[in-house]
């Protein structure tokens, strides 16, 4: 399933497997003998560059992560392994892009998550002070008219309302 390839030490690609043609929807002939820069998004030209460097001095790279163009435009972020060996460089790449976008959806679920959170806590605490105010001043009234003289039924419902606010 990954896409492999040879390259040389100037960054043209010498062969490219099925798997490879299969991911960047290129044909091998197409491909062999070109540079794989054309390939690289823009922005991941630097780190892409840097890898190279790596490569030059003959260590491995076990993770570089950018984009490359497929033939129809899309562009797919791949990740890379690579080994030089003998004035080449031997690459596999396995194509990430669903992955990465299944992430970033977590990811912005879980923000959109913590947000109705944070909102919900927020409306909670102001209508808990809404409420909380107005009955304080009915509990203050109750508790002033409670020294008043008044018909045994009235005194049992400020009663009620002095001693059942606290449940």
């Amino acid at each position: 399933h990954d896409a492999i390839c040879v390259a040389d030490k100037a960054g043209k690609f010498v062969s490219v497997n099925p798997a490879f043609e299969r991911v960047l929807g290129y044909k091998a002939a197409e491909i062999e003998g070109s540079g794989f820069k054309d390939l690289i998004h823009p922005d991941d030209i630097e780190i892409t560059q840097k890898a190279m460097v790596t490569l030059s001095k003959g260590q491995q790279i076990d993770e570089l992560i950018n984009r490359y163009r497929r033939e129809d435009g899309v562009w797919r972020w791949m990740e890379w392994r690579a080994t030089p060996l003998d004035g080449l460089v031997y690459a596999s790449a396995r194509d990430i892009t669903d992955r990465l976008t299944h992430e970033r959806e977590l990811l912005a679920a879980r923000e959109e998550a913590v947000a109705a959170t944070q909102a919900k806590s927020q409306f909670l605490a102001n209508m808990s002070h809404e409420i909380r105010t107005p009955l304080n001043g009915v509990i203050g009234i109750a508790s002033a008219l409670s020294r008043f003289e008044m018909p045994d039924r009235q005194k049992d419902m400020v009663e009620l309302i002095k001693t059942h606010h606290l449940s």
